[in-house]
């Protein structure tokens, strides 16, 4: 079982006061915003391996 740290905690217990909603809809929204970047992140990884191994990869000119 992992556990929240408590500083990390009272931030999150923080940010729900201020934005008048609950711990538990900050983790929430927090972890359903983590994996779709996530997901991006992955995605784009993909498409570049594939690029690389088509062979098309960026110019030194470009890169520079």
């Amino acid at each position: 079982m992992t556990i929240v740290p408590l500083d990390l905690a009272a931030k999150v217990d923080a940010y729900a006061q201020k934005m008048e909603r609950s711990r538990g809809w900050i983790v929430k929204q927090a972890l359903a915003d983590w994996i779709d970047w996530g997901k991006g992140k992955l995605t784009m990884t993909f498409a570049a391996l594939a690029e690389a191994d088509s062979g098309r990869f960026a110019e030194d000119e470009d890169v520079a």
